[in-house]
């Protein structure tokens, strides 16, 4: 669990939704490989996509001490669910 809530958090930047970009990556405080991609569309929606999952910015710019939060829809996976679980199985049948 803990590795989950270190995929939320991006160190050492505090990023206001104007300065996002269509395409930012940024590493993550579980793993500086396993980047975060900002997508911008028409409606000026972001959403932010990890190795397994999509979310959506529904409230940007939460200022809370040096940190900036954008709250999101849903949780960022650090790993893709459906390879996951087809790696645990593969290992289930190997044993």
């Amino acid at each position: 669990m803990l590795g989950i809530l270190e995929y939320h958090i991006v160190p050492d930047q505090a990023v206001r939704s104007f300065s996002l970009l269509d395409g930012m990556d940024f590493g993550t405080l579980l793993n500086e490989v396993l980047n975060l991609v900002v997508y911008v569309n028409g409606n000026e929606e972001v959403e932010i996509r990890s190795v397994g999952s999509t979310a959506t910015v529904i409230e940007p710019d939460v200022i809370i001490g040096r940190s900036i939060i954008h709250v999101i829809d849903e949780a960022l996976l650090p790993v893709d669910p459906i390879i996951e679980s087809q790696i645990n199985e593969a290992i289930m049948t190997f044993y």
